[in-house]
């Protein structure tokens, strides 16, 4: 009969040591998770018993010391070995440890190795399963500090054939992105790619750097996402792509914190256009966009977005002054012509806008034209057949809760082209050319 050892609590390990290699033939498993202060040597006299029936061995200890535990097991501990968690260890260079692994998790573990040897040991995984790393990569060698232009050619990329879950936490921006380069993982279900601080400031194109230059190759996400979400802020830039079986994120934080510095706040449109060339053959159904400075979005690349993504039923966007130009390439773009009505499923808008500082006026009004740009876009697409069925309005200032009220007149007629509107605002701000109301929420269902 096969068995698991597990080791917690007090035990004395010489007679221990000596019941297990009694044993040793029928040890299936191993997990050392008590800290004390011999744990380095248990774990080293444990891993020298020969244990042929091993399959699962997990030293999950998280220590804040500069000891770490060597793992070098007996070659008879690897022939079925298939499962393998080390927290605070050194982790293994004989690339024979991971060739039949499934399970593989390394977390505060420290990997001195180059980045080629790291891709030749993955490439000796081809069965692996999943793969967890978190904060074991500051030992690598031969990796770039900075972000720069990765060109793969320098070697073959390498496969992870079987390969379903990966997380990689607390990584170099620049680190990442050179290895999502180097990797193919064509039946991936769940990828999560989580860098540690960017030590470079804000950019709103942080997190498109840390996705490979050919990202259908990497993963067929890329190409069959129907949902899109992307946040960029001062605080942190973050993409998730998922299908109904997969999900794909990249998280970079920005490190503002310098003092005395003060990041540059570049154009937004960055963003958008790196959103189209990620994801233009994908059949994106829902689209979130949460950027700063989303006003910059001109509305030639609002237009793009319609025309590309024809797949599209909801839209979801949170940003600064955004609506007129968004509506107005919303209507250019549903234009009779020579081309059917863009997004011809598009059902549902969101829209949180918050109004700047730069907003304020005596009036303190909405402006006509942005009333007029929506009341337009959503005319002709009833007219064409493309009627929007729900759109949600929060118009809100940076000083206060909510925003300015648009009046009946406005709210009654997007009730007329609109099956379901909810407005929300303050009721601090009026239109100008109608009746001033104590109208604190406009809501219509």
């Amino acid at each position: 009969m096969s068995f698991d050892v597990s080791f917690t609590g007090r035990f004395n390990m010489q007679p221990t040591i000596l019941a297990l290699k009694e044993h040793a033939h029928a040890i299936r498993g191993v997990t050392y998770s008590v800290l004390r202060s011999s744990w380095v040597s248990d774990v080293r006299k444990l891993l020298s018993i020969s244990m042929p029936a091993l399959r699962n061995l997990s030293v999950s200890l998280e220590t804040r010391s500069d000891r770490l535990a060597v793992v070098t097991s007996n070659p008879n501990n690897l022939v079925h070995l298939d499962s393998l968690e080390l927290w605070s260890c050194r982790v293994p260079v004989d690339r024979a440890t991971y060739d039949n692994l499934q399970y593989l998790k390394l977390c505060h573990c420290e990997w001195s190795a180059t980045f080629d040897e790291v891709l030749d040991t993955l490439a000796s995984a081809l069965i692996l399963k999943e793969l967890v790393r978190v904060d074991c990569c500051s030992a690598w060698r031969d990796v770039p500090p900075r972000h720069v232009v990765i060109d793969p050619s320098h070697r073959s990329p390498v496969t992870l054939p079987a390969l379903r879950r990966m997380q990689w936490d607390l990584i170099r921006p620049a680190l990442a992105c050179r290895l999502l380069a180097c990797l193919r993982i064509p039946i991936a279900t769940h990828v999560d790619i989580s860098t540690s601080a960017s030590m470079t400031g804000f950019r709103s194109d942080m997190v498109w750097s840390v996705l490979p230059p050919d990202p259908p190759g990497t993963s067929p996400i890329f190409s069959s996402a129907i949902a899109v979400t992307v946040g960029v802020s001062e605080g942190c830039s973050e993409i998730v792509a998922e299908t109904s079986t997969r999900y794909f994120r990249v998280r970079v934080p920005n490190d503002t914190g310098w003092p005395g510095y003060d990041p540059p706040r570049p154009p937004v449109t960055s963003a958008v256009d790196c959103l189209l060339d990620f994801f233009r053959d994908a059949p994106v159904r829902v689209l979130n966009l949460s950027v700063d400075s989303l006003e910059h979005a001109s509305q030639a690349t609002w237009e793009r977005v319609f025309r590309e993504f024809d797949s599209l039923e909801r839209l979801e966007l949170d940003g600064m002054r955004l609506s007129h130009n968004m509506f107005s390439a919303l209507r250019t773009a549903s234009e009779p012509g020579h081309r059917p009505v863009c997004c011809p499923r598009l059902v549902a808008i969101k829209i949180e806008e918050i109004l700047d500082n730069s907003f304020d006026s005596d009036s303190r009004v909405v402006p006509m034209e942005m009333r007029v740009a929506i009341l337009d876009a959503l005319r002709l697409r009833a007219k064409r057949g493309a009627r929007l069925e729900k759109l949600k309005l929060t118009l809100g200032h940076s000083n206060e809760e909510g925003g300015p009220e648009l009046g009946w007149t406005f709210l009654n007629e997007l009730k007329g082209l609109v099956s379901e509107v909810n407005y929300t605002a303050s009721g601090h701000w009026f239109l100008a050319d109608e009746p001033r109301c104590c109208l604190h929420s406009a809501q219509a269902d």
